[in-house]
């Protein structure tokens, strides 16, 4: 994301409209699946990664997310 507010709707519902599930990557306690689950439809699986002790989300949280969630 570019800008957080205003929330860019339209293209979070373009993005995610080819996909089933979505994997949110968040440096904090969850600020931004929130918006995204207000703007996507019901039937979209929502999953997240958090971290929010400083360090960032490696690329093995990446595919370990990735095989948990396919």
């Amino acid at each position: 994301l570019y800008t957080i507010w205003p929330f860019p709707d339209k293209e979070i519902r373009d993005i995610c409209s080819r996909c089933k599930k979505v994997i949110v990557g968040e440096l904090n306690m969850g600020q931004i699946v929130h918006e995204i689950q207000r703007v996507l439809p019901e039937d979209k699986e929502i999953h997240t990664i958090q971290r929010y002790d400083g360090e960032i989300i490696t690329p093995i949280q990446i595919l370990e997310k990735l095989e948990e969630v396919l």
